[in-house]
C-alpha cells in the first residue's frame, strides 16, 4: 500500500514519531480520497459514454455532460487553493466606507448642497464618493474652477480655518463657500467633526446688483470682494444684460434635480436676476423659462445666471450636447447598415444553397440513383 513517506520527512527527523505518522496517515487519507473521487468521475463519465453508444443520449447533450463533469472536478480541486478564505475584502470598500461624519451629512435628505472636506480638500476623492463636494482630485480640472481654487477657494478656506481654531468662526465672510452652497465642513471621521455652514446660498438666489467685468482677471478679482448673497459679478462684454434693473423681492426654489434635468420654480415682483449654485457649461447645457429657451450667463467666474420676467416662472436645465445627438444618429445608421447586410446576406445563402439544390437534383448522377431506386 505504500509508506507514504515524502523527502521532506528528512527534515523532520527531529520531531516526535507520534506526528510524524499523524502526517503519514494524512496522506494516505487523502490519497484514499482524491483516489475514490476519480473513481466516482470515471465511472460516470463511462456512463455517459455508454448511453452515447447505445444510442440512448445524443452527442451535443453527451459532450456537454462530459464537460459539466469535467468542470465539477476542477472546480473541487482548484478550490482547495482558491477558496473564499484565500480572499480579503475589497481594500476600496474599506477605505470608502462611510465614516461617522458621513452618515451624520448624509442624514440630510436636501438634493443640492456640498461638503467641503477640511483635511487636504483638493487632493482626495474619498469625500466625493459619498458627497457632492466642493473639492476633491481631478488631473484635468476646469480651468476656472482651478484659478477659483487658487484665487479665492484656498485663501478663504484657509482663514476659515484659523478662525475655527479659535473658536469664533465667521461664515458670512466665506462669500465663495457660500455661492458654492457649502452647507457641511468635514474636520475629521468623527461624528463631532462636522460643522455646519448656516450661511450657505442654496441652490439658487436672487441678487440686485451687478458687478460688470470686461474681462476674465476683472471677474476673479471682482470676485474675491464681493457680497455674494446681494451681487453678481458678470463679464458684461460676453454676455449683454437685458434689464437695468433688477429686484430681490420675490423667491426661487429647487423643484427637481437630476444629472442632466434641474427644475426650478421661482415668483417675482420686476425683473430679476438668478444666481445658480451650478458650474457653467456651455457645451451641451441649455435653459427654458416658462418653455422658452433663455441664455445662460456665467456669474462669479464659474457659475451659471438667468434674467427672470415678473411673475411666477419655471425654469429647467437640461444637458443636450449636440455631439450625444449626433453620435445617436451615426450609430442609428451604422446599426441600420449592418443589420441589412446581414439580411442581404442571409437571403444571399438561402438563394445559393436552394440553387445549389436544384442543381443537385437536376444532374445526371441524381437522374441515375432515382432510376436504380424505381
Amino acid at each position: 500500500m505504500g509508506n507514504y513517506s515524502a523527502p521532506v520527512d528528512q527534515q523532520m527527523a527531529g520531531y516526535p514519531d507520534w506526528l510524524l505518522q499523524a502526517i503519514r496517515n494524512q496522506r494516505e487519507s487523502m490519497v484514499r480520497g482524491d483516489a475514490f473521487r476519480t473513481l466516482i468521475f470515471v465511472l460516470l463519465s463511462a456512463g455517459v459514454v455508454y448511453l452515447m453508444y447505445l444510442r440512448k443520449l445524443g452527442a451535443l447533450a453527451g459532450g456537454a455532460l462530459i464537460g459539466l463533469l469535467l468542470l465539477v472536478d476542477l472546480w473541487m480541486v482548484d478550490a482547495r487553493y482558491l477558496d473564499d478564505s484565500k480572499y480579503s475584502r475589497d481594500p476600496r470598500r474599506q477605505f470608502f466606507a462611510a465614516s461617522a461624519a458621513d452618515q451624520a451629512v448624509l442624514a440630510d435628505t436636501d438634493p443640492h448642497y456640498r461638503v467641503l472636506n477640511l483635511l487636504n480638500p483638493f487632493n482626495e476623492a474619498r469625500t466625493s464618493y459619498h458627497h457632492r463636494s466642493v473639492g476633491g482630485y481631478h488631473g484635468a480640472k476646469l480651468r476656472r474652477y482651478q484659478d477659483l481654487i487658487s484665487r479665492a477657494l484656498e485663501p478663504e478656506i484657509n482663514q476659515l480655518i484659523g478662525q475655527l481654531q479659535e473658536g469664533a468662526p465667521n461664515f458670512e465672510e466665506a462669500d465663495v463657500l457660500n455661492m458654492l452652497d457649502t452647507r457641511y465642513l468635514l474636520a475629521g471621521q468623527q461624528q463631532e467633526a462636522v460643522i455646519r455652514n448656516p450661511a450657505a446660498l442654496g441652490a439658487a438666489w436672487l441678487v440686485d446688483k451687478v458687478q460688470a467685468a470686461q474681462s476674465p482677471n476683472e471677474e476673479i478679482t471682482y470676485l474675491q470682494q464681493l457680497d455674494t448673497r446681494t451681487a453678481a459679478v458678470i463679464n458684461t462684454a460676453r454676455f449683454p444684460l437685458q434689464a437695468q434693473s433688477y429686484t430681490t423681492e420675490g423667491s426661487i426654489s429647487l423643484q427637481q434635480y437630476d444629472l442632466n434635468h434641474i427644475v426650478y420654480e421661482a415668483e417675482t415682483a420686476g425683473n430679476a436676476l438668478a444666481v445658480f449654485s451650478e458650474i457653467y457649461y456651455p457645451d451641451g447645457w441649455v435653459a427654458t423659462i416658462n418653455g422658452e429657451p433663455a441664455p445662460i450667463l456665467q456669474a462669479n467666474y464659474v457659475l451659471r445666471a438667468l434674467e427672470l420676467p415678473a411673475g411666477r416662472s419655471t425654469i429647467e436645465f437640461r444637458f443636450e450636447p449636440g455631439s450625444y445627438a449626433s453620435g445617436n444618429v451615426v450609430m442609428l445608421i451604422c446599426n441600420i447598415i449592418l443589420i441589412g447586410l446581414f439580411l442581404a446576406a442571409l437571403v444571399w445563402t438561402v438563394r445559393a444553397y436552394r440553387t445549389s439544390g436544384n442543381t443537385r437534383a437536376g444532374s445526371p448522377s441524381a437522374a441515375s440513383d432515382s432510376a436504380k431506386r424505381a
